[in-house]
């Protein structure tokens, strides 16, 4: 019968492709045997299934089925994700667990998403910030040194150092001046996700080049 379970089963197989890289999650052996059988079984009229031993055996294999034990689930490299997956869509509706939001509580626990916060998500555009406003502050104390030594010496060289300083907080108030920012991960427990993260900050972050 249609209900949390099937939903769970529909909802193992979605995140089993999701895991395989978004490769298609094809039907086993069994399964298309079984549909083959029903197809006929139904053509013929939907009698006698005692007296049908092609949908018989058909179901008897389907129903003996080790799903955990395919290749599919092979794919996963983490152990507790490969388990918490099997435990999903497993064939019968009684050894899977009890719904798609104890699957999820699972899942984030061992894929290590928990530890996803926004302080983690929002880090390295924290990290850009500080270290503006320290090139900022930087620029601007530079500036006013620079004008100070001009205006006590009065040389040609300070007020060119000094324009070169204004131009450069000025760039920087404006956001186009390219500074150095050092992420720093140390507060928080890296896992896989995280590392993902990483990686996707550092090479797509639209402003990472800045």
């Amino acid at each position: 019968t249609m209900g949390p379970p099937c939903d769970l089963y529909a909802c193992g197989r979605l995140l089993l492709s999701c895991f395989r890289g978004g490769a298609d999650v094809l039907p086993s052996l069994n399964l298309d045997r079984f549909a083959v059988a029903y197809a006929d079984w139904a053509r013929a009229g939907c009698r006698n299934a005692e007296k049908s031993y092609g949908l018989l055996w058909a179901l008897k294999e389907l129903k003996s089925e080790k799903i955990e034990r395919s290749e599919e689930l092979l794919d996963i490299d983490k152990m507790e994700i490969r388990l918490l997956l099997s435990r999903c869509i497993k064939r019968s509706r009684y050894s899977r667990l009890g719904s798609c939001w104890e699957a999820a509580e699972m899942l984030a626990q061992a894929a290590c998403w928990l530890g996803m916060t926004d302080d983690f998500l929002a880090s390295h555009k924290v990290a850009v910030e500080e270290a503006k406003r320290a090139a900022l502050l930087d620029a601007h104390y530079t500036l006013a040194q620079e004008i100070f030594e001009q205006e006590r010496c009065g040389s040609a060289a300070e007020s060119q150092a000094a324009g070169e300083s204004a131009v450069r907080a000025a760039m920087l108030n404006a956001g186009t001046y390219k500074v150095k920012a050092k992420w720093n991960l140390r507060s928080f427990t890296i896992g896989p996700p995280h590392i993902r993260r990483i990686i996707q900050v550092l090479t797509q972050w639209p402003k990472g080049n800045q």
